[in-house]
């Protein structure tokens, strides 16, 4: 998938660059899951995808970027920001999509008669903890 018949890799950055942004947009997801259309989701994930998460990356990662000047030379001469396996800008990008999606979809509304239990889950059910 990222060799070519020489052995040489190609495409690897973009594979990579699409894989950070597909977590990006899941993040998303699961903020606003349950309360939206399945049309909106898709048209939110596609503007995330398409847009705003290739902008946000550009900023960051690129050498003349917007958010670039704020991770390189900030406090002193040779500073110098590592984004480990981009998890700074996928979380940033994600958490704050998140953030605004829930923001104009509501709370969550449980139904009459449903008593909030926070120990009543899978995993707290064979430890005992229900």
């Amino acid at each position: 998938l990222v060799r070519d018949r020489a052995g040489v890799m190609r495409f690897h950055i973009k594979l990579s660059q699409w894989a950070f942004c597909a977590s990006s947009v899941t993040i998303c997801s699961g903020s606003m899951a349950e309360r939206t259309h399945v049309l909106s989701y898709l048209f939110f994930a596609a503007c995330m995808s398409g847009i705003i998460y290739p902008v946000v990356a550009a900023s960051v990662w690129t050498e003349h970027g917007l958010l670039q000047s704020e991770f390189h030379d900030r406090f002193h001469v040779g500073y110098h920001h590592h984004d480990f396996a981009g998890g700074g800008v996928v979380h940033l990008t994600g958490g704050c999509a998140a953030f605004v999606g829930a923001a104009f979809v509501g709370r969550r509304i449980m139904r009459p008669g449903m008593k909030l239990n926070v120990f009543s889950s899978s995993v707290a059910a064979p430890c005992g903890l229900q």
